[in-house]
């Protein structure tokens, strides 16, 4: 018999019968006697009511408390291992074993229920896993709630110490986006819509980066953004590789201004150093004028230098180096800052007078200098100052440490300038050789100096070092590596007169005043010479009479014909007929190219009176 509830109220029932009927019997066998006046009436009745209530709660403990209660156990222990794979073990079949039943079914749904969860967990981790960005999921106090791998990676930190922690402790590179671009996040939970910005920061070593963020609203709530999303994306790399395309794009557009400007600047050069030339060569008056025209001389090939080292630098060309002693050349240069910086700016040197050699070109050595003290004097520009520039011999040691870059081990050259000026910032230290990068006015600097220099050093295999502090002024050490080969120090270019010679020279140039000083020149040199600025008119002239001429001088580039066609046309006619041919810039043809096509001479310029005269009395005597 199943023994249930209702069976028990039964048995309960029977028993009160049974106690009622004995009791009936009782007063049968004793009379009536007044319940009152019986004391063993009384008794009898207290001890069945004893027995009734003893009888009733045995039973309710043994057949509901005493199950309910392993049954409340058993939750119990469900509940505090979270474990619901255990089921209860129950054969009854009354109420007790039914809710015992439901029970078992209820963990099988729930374990069913936790399944499917933890598959879906499985696959959000595996889809936050796969993406190549770093996610982090903020509550609207910028408090971490969820995260991939990659973001625990980069912010360097466990899963534990970040979930609930605001994301600037954890994650200090997006510090700044919390601080200063608030409103960012602000709008995408207000307006409920995407943000995508390039964030920038910079480390404790000073090292910058960027990440491309893409902040997204997350909705827990029926219209309501309760998170966000930020997917973040570590573009330093492709940051730098565009910042080197740019500055490649930088030195294009650099070597195509100066190719377009060096023709015409050359042949400005040309005139003014040809006819101060011509002055030296006939004036006979007081050496102070003369000293001024050597003066003015040697300004136009520093011009022309500068000219040719801006080509080869815009187009990162080798330039020739030989071994030289330097401290001649910054001395002389040393001179002529004089006259070109402020009186306010007192000029101090310490060279000392035995520095070794260097392996370099002259022009470079003066363009480090030139610059790096120009940029001192802008720098003491409205309280003056001491400007200093020191030349000394060292030894970098392994463990000596260098800013930018580290040097090799061995003996240097050690070039200083040191201002007394308004210092720089860490910051703008960082930037000052950077292409295009300058703290001057519009009209006063391009920005290029710098950016020349350090070109300049590293193509040597030297580097710069600068200390500067605000208000306390600037040092810049230029390290040269040391030449242990033949010494030699370079000869300061100065004019001397040509050679006398003769011959018939037809001079093609559309410069009206390069053809005159050229015809004067080598006119004075005893050539006769014919002069024409038109390369279709002179190739006329040719065609009339080819054995008039012993030699031809003519530019590349002309409007018309170019120099290169107009010896084609002549060689054609004359085959042995030496030509000399000029350019202040050409890419269209090349030296070797030129004397493949019987070019005799192939010069740039501007080219002094004294060397053109040497070429074409070479040319000529081989003639």
């Amino acid at each position: 018999m199943k023994l249930t509830s209702k069976t028990l109220i039964a048995l309960l029932l029977l028993f009160l019968l049974k106690a009622e009927t004995e009791y009936l019997l009782f007063r049968h066998r004793f009379g009536p006697i007044a319940p009152e006046g019986d004391p063993y009436y009384w008794l009898f009745r207290l001890l069945l009511d004893i027995l009734l209530i003893s009888a009733i709660l045995l039973l309710l403990h043994w057949m509901i408390l005493k199950p309910l209660t392993r049954f409340l156990s058993h939750i119990q222990t469900i509940r505090e291992s979270g474990e619901t794979h255990f089921r209860y073990a129950s054969k009854r079949a009354d109420e007790i074993g039914v809710l015992a039943a439901e029970f078992n079914r209820m963990l099988d749904r729930l374990d069913q229920q936790r399944a499917v969860c933890r598959e879906s967990e499985a696959y959000y981790q595996s889809v936050l896993r796969s993406m190549n960005d770093e996610i982090v999921i903020l509550d609207r106090n910028y408090d971490i709630v969820d995260m991939n791998r990659d973001y625990l990676a980069s912010a360097r930190s466990a899963r534990k110490d970040a979930i609930g922690k605001p994301c600037k402790e954890i994650f200090t590179c997006l510090r700044g986006l919390f601080e200063e671009r608030d409103e960012v996040l602000q709008a995408v939970f207000r307006s409920g819509r995407f943000r995508s910005i390039r964030h920038e920061w910079t480390e404790t070593n000073g090292r910058k980066g960027w990440k491309d963020l893409l902040i997204s609203p997350l909705s827990l709530e029926e219209e309501s953004v309760t998170h966000i999303i930020i997917a973040a994306r570590d573009i330093t790399h492709e940051v730098l590789l565009e910042n080197r395309l740019r500055h490649a794009q930088k030195m294009e557009a650099i070597g195509t201004l100066a190719g377009g400007i060096a023709h015409d600047f050359n042949n400005i050069l040309m005139t003014i150093m040809m006819n101060t030339e011509f002055v030296l060569r006939k004036w006979e008056g007081s050496n102070g004028i003369r000293e001024s025209l050597d003066l003015s001389l040697r300004a136009a090939y520093r011009a022309r230098d500068l000219v040719e080292q801006i080509l080869t630098f815009s187009r990162k060309e080798e330039q020739k180096k030989s071994p030289l002693i330097i401290g001649p050349i910054i001395k002389e240069s040393i001179k002529m800052l004089r006259a070109s910086l402020p009186a306010t700016v007192e000029i101090r040197q310490n060279i000392e007078p035995e520095t070794g050699a260097v392996l370099g070109n002259p022009v470079q050595i003066q363009q480090v200098l030139i610059n790096l003290c120009s940029n001192a004097a802008h720098a003491m520009r409205r309280r003056g100052g001491v400007l200093t520039v020191e030349l000394s011999r060292c030894r970098i040691e392994k463990e000596e440490p260098l800013a930018r870059p580290h040097l090799k081990p061995g003996r240097y050259l050690r070039l200083g300038v040191v201002d007394t000026g308004e210092g720089m910032s860490q910051e703008r230290i960082d930037q000052i050789f950077q292409p295009f990068f300058t703290t001057k006015p519009p009209g006063e600097g391009t920005g290029m100096g710098l950016a020349m220099v350090h070109s300049l050093i590293e193509g040597m295999g030297g580097a710069v070092k600068v200390e500067s502090r605000i208000d306390q002024g600037s040092r810049f050490d230029v390290y040269f590596p040391e030449h242990e080969g033949t010494l030699s120090e370079e000869a300061s270019e100065a004019f001397s007169p040509a050679p006398p010679g003769e011959g018939r020279i037809l001079v093609i140039d559309d410069e009206a005043p390069v053809v005159r000083i050229i015809g004067k020149l080598l006119t004075e040199s005893g050539y006769t010479v014919t002069g024409e600025t038109d390369g279709l008119a002179a190739l006329n002239r040719f065609r009339k009479n080819p054995d008039s001429f012993d030699l031809v001088v003519t530019d590349q580039t002309m409007p018309g014909a170019t120099g290169i066609e107009l010896s084609r046309e002549m060689l054609a006619l004359r085959p042995d007929l030496p030509i000399v041919l000029c350019t202040g810039f050409s890419e269209i043809i090349s030296r070797e190219e030129a004397l493949q096509q019987g070019i005799r001479e192939f010069v740039m310029k501007p080219i002094t009176s004294v060397n053109l005269t040497e070429i074409i009395g070479r040319i000529l005597t081989e003639k």
